[in-house]
């Protein structure tokens, strides 16, 4: 293999591993958020539970169950790539 074509080589695989890397930083920040909210909607829950509104636990709950499906699956895309 000659110099050019090393150094093509080189280039080719520094592009893929920044391009994996903005993924990887991409679906950290959405799973940061996700889990924000998670932590926002159990305030919500456990605010309105001891304010005697009981009626607001199940569809936090639900929803808690739909954040967190949602950030196992960008791990778990994030994983799978490499």
């Amino acid at each position: 293999m000659g110099y050019w074509e090393d150094r093509v080589g080189r280039s080719t695989l520094q592009a893929h591993r920044s391009q994996q890397m903005a993924l990887i930083y991409t679906v950290m920040i959405c799973v940061f958020i996700i889990l924000f909210l998670q932590f926002l909607m159990l305030t919500v829950a456990l605010e309105s539970y001891l304010g005697g509104q009981g009626g607001v636990i199940l569809p936090t709950a639900v929803t808690s169950g739909i954040c967190c499906a949602l950030a196992c699956k960008l791990i778990g895309y994030v994983l799978t790539q490499r």
